[in-house]
């Protein structure tokens, strides 16, 4: 059985998600402090994408590589496309923890290149970081790091669920999505922000 990689401008329906094994997700989150007092920076991944595309393993092991990466850097942090090999067992069984929500975070293995300590938050900033791998994880050091469950759960997703997915997935803001869904987009017809609403739609790698 062959595998076709699905880039961004192909991300696949919630269905196709299930069935072929490919999910979307943050691997990272811009600004966030982690449970280990690290900040990843905007633009740290930026020289280490140009050079390699991250591979997809489990739980860092290298013995167990599950699948292939697609990863880019937007406003919110480290996106990532990912198609898991579905005739590797460990990938196959990925699928059904993810699908079974037991499993969904997502964690990077990298080195650091540039780092700044701030003393008195007690954090250190990471700058520039060099990408080697993301993994499936159960509890990721960054808990914001997560498969987009959104793509899992459609059929029976909540409002909530779709400002979510409308807010991290599409680059819309809170308000924004918030107003999308209330009003609909004749919401947001005469209003001067409606063109920054449509740019951001679509120029997001989901398909909504």
């Amino acid at each position: 059985m062959k595998y076709k990689f699905l880039p961004f401008s192909e991300a696949p329906k919630t269905k196709a998600v299930t069935e072929a094994g490919a999910f979307t997700g943050y691997g990272s989150v811009f600004g966030v402090v982690d449970l280990g007092r690290d900040v990843v920076m905007a633009g740290a991944f930026a020289d280490s994408l140009e050079k390699r595309a991250p591979k997809l393993l489990w739980h860092h092991s290298t013995s167990d590589p599950i699948g292939s990466i697609e990863a880019k850097e937007d406003t919110h942090g480290l996106f990532i496309a990912a198609q898991l090999v579905l005739g590797v067992q460990r990938a196959a069984e990925a699928l059904e923890l993810m699908r079974a929500d037991v499993v969904t975070g997502l964690s990077i293995g990298y080195t650091v290149k540039r780092e700044e300590w701030d003393r008195e938050e007690n954090i250190y900033r990471l700058m520039e970081l060099d990408l080697f791998e993301v993994s499936l994880v159960p509890f990721p050091m960054l808990p914001e790091a997560q498969v987009s469950r959104s793509r899992f759960s459609t059929e029976t997703g909540t409002k909530r669920d779709l400002e979510r997915l409308l807010s991290r997935d599409c680059g819309l803001t809170e308000s924004h999505a918030k107003k999308l869904i209330s009003g609909g987009w004749s919401a947001m017809i005469g209003r001067d922000d409606d063109r920054a609403i449509l740019d951001a739609l679509r120029s997001t790698s989901l398909k909504v």
